[in-house]
């Protein structure tokens, strides 16, 4: 696996060198214009146009589409005919074409991934058209390898590589029956506080053939992101990620599971996935967590200072009686919360509000004395309800400073009377990470560490650690990553951030960079 993944970067580098090969000669022949009349800017712009064209091949390869590998064997194969019979515009080298066609043969089972269908019939007729009329156009007395006729073809080619390596969108929708079915799944088995989160709408459902269980995940650049573990039986664990592996292999996709437990890593570790630690999240144990002491005095005087306010905390129950007012108190202090942050909507590894469409979500509101309400939090439950994960915590601008540890501290007493077990305040990522002993998974500790020392200003990795640390939690429990061989750490962290932030990463880091100029320019 590790050999095939070298092997395909190895000609995809040599791919990309031909295109700086050739940027380099038209340089050096823009450097001689004044010494030939021969210059020619129609050839500097076919030799622009076959690098583009060669970067959409580089980068439908990297996304392992099948239309990728058939179309750039077609185009290599042309141009090693066509030096053999000295008919050449394009000067390549031989060898390093065969080199890159050869291990395009030998690699093509990796290529599995398949097209957007629409746009590969339109793809197809566009270029069997192109096939006919360069075929007349042969039978004349004109060349078809002046220039005029390569612009042309390289300009309709382009078009063409662009519709057939649209990758086709990996979207099924499920029903309402569906998201039934996988919460009695997480009622039965899950044991991860983030596992819940996989009833959100942007999940892709995996249901194995020979075993009881589910997968939720996201595809992103051919990366099946998972939310957590598998949903299954400890003694299923093993089957169900063979059926996965099969499924993802069949479509091109490489895995990576976020936030895994730390009791699944050795089953991940025999099926072949490279494991490094995340980050740690911060447990509560009802049964014994008190906020007494010096380490919890911000705790208590967050909640005397919300007692003397006469701030309230209920728990508001759709299920039971729909409340207009309330919803729309949620979604208003939800929306300025949003305001405030200078962000949109997170997704994948967080929960929404769903209002709706609740399932066992429960919402806890914090209210003044005059009714308005100030700051929600909704939970999500695990271990058959013996344990409730903090996902969405909101609050007013208008809201006092201590609010959110209110309803922390009040959740907790409900959820005690309730003989819930333990509470998870969520992951802090990154934070008091070790290193795993692989080559790759210290490669990727290193980038953690490098993301968490310097990356602050774009993600606050340390205030969201602080925040979680000041509870005094009962113990910090390390969730894993995993992620096939195969995948590089750059891919793996560009889905993981697409995945969370689907209005797109150039959106991402120009609202981080204004959070993080904003301040100077006071």
């Amino acid at each position: 696996m590790k050999y095939k993944k070298y092997h395909i970067v190895s000609f995809i580098i040599l791919m990309f060198t031909l295109i700086i090969k050739e940027i380099l000669d038209l340089l050096n022949s823009a450097d001689n214009f004044g010494k030939s009349s021969s210059f020619n800017y129609i050839y500097i712009l076919n030799c622009f146009l076959l690098g583009v064209c060669f970067l959409f091949l580089i980068k439908g390869l990297l996304q392992r589409l099948r239309a990728a590998l058939v179309i750039s064997v077609f185009i290599i194969s042309l141009f090693i005919i066509s030096n053999f019979f000295e008919i050449v515009y394009f000067e390549f080298n031989v060898f390093l074409l065969s080199y890159i066609l050869l291990s395009l043969v030998i690699q093509n089972n990796w290529f599995k991934a398949k097209a957007n269908p629409v746009k590969l019939k339109v793809g197809i007729i566009l270029s069997c058209l192109l096939v006919f009329i360069n075929a007349i156009v042969s039978l004349t007395s004109i060349n078809i390898f002046n220039h005029i006729n390569v612009l042309v073809n390289l300009s309709v080619l382009l078009v063409i590589i662009k519709l057939i390596l649209e990758p086709n969108t990996f979207k099924e929708a499920h029903s309402y029956e569906d998201k039934l079915k996988v919460q009695e799944m997480l009622r039965k088995f899950a044991t991860n506080p983030v596992s819940a989160i996989i009833l959100e709408d942007d999940k892709q459902y995996f249901f194995p053939e020979f075993c009881e269980g589910v997968i939720g995940y996201t595809v992103i650049n051919n990366i099946a992101i998972v939310a957590g573990e598998p949903i299954c039986s400890d003694k299923d664990m093993n089957n169900i990620l063979l059926e996965f592996k099969s499924f993802c292999s069949d479509n091109s996709l490489s895995i990576c599971f976020c936030q895994v437990s730390e009791k699944y890593i050795n089953v991940l570790k025999n099926a072949d996935f490279i494991v490094q630690e995340y980050g740690k999240e911060a447990i509560i144990h009802l049964d014994t967590y008190t906020i007494s002491g010096s380490k919890t005095s911000k705790i208590r005087w967050a909640n005397n200072k919300m007692d003397k306010l006469g701030i309230k905390v209920t728990e508001y129950k759709p299920l039971i009686e729909r409340n207009q007012k309330i919803e729309e108190q949620i979604v208003n202090v939800s929306n300025e919360w949003l305001t405030m942050k200078k962000s949109s909507e997170l997704s994948f590894m967080l929960g929404t509000i769903s209002l709706d469409k609740p399932f066992d979500r429960r919402y806890f509101i914090a209210s003044n004395p005059e009714g308005e309400l100030l700051g929600f939090i909704v939970c999500f439950p695990y271990e058959s309800h013996k344990g409730y994960f903090i996902d969405i915590t909101r609050r007013s601008k208008d809201a006092p400073l201590g609010i959110m540890e209110k309803l922390t501290i009040e959740i907790c007493k409900v959820l005690k009377e309730d003989e819930v077990k333990e509470v998870s305040l969520g992951l802090a990522p990154l934070a008091d990470i070790q290193s795993s002993h692989s080559i790759e998974g210290i490669t990727v500790y290193k980038f953690f560490k490098f993301m968490y020392k310097y990356m602050n200003s774009f993600y606050g990795f340390k205030a969201l650690y602080d925040y979680k640390k000041k509870y005094n939690p009962s113990v910090w429990e390390s969730k894993f990553i995993a992620f096939s061989a195969e995948a590089s750490i750059l891919s793996i962290g560009y889905a993981m951030i697409k995945a969370k932030h689907p209005q797109g990463i150039r959106r991402l880091l120009f609202e981080r960079l204004l959070a993080v100029l904003k301040p100077n320019s006071n």
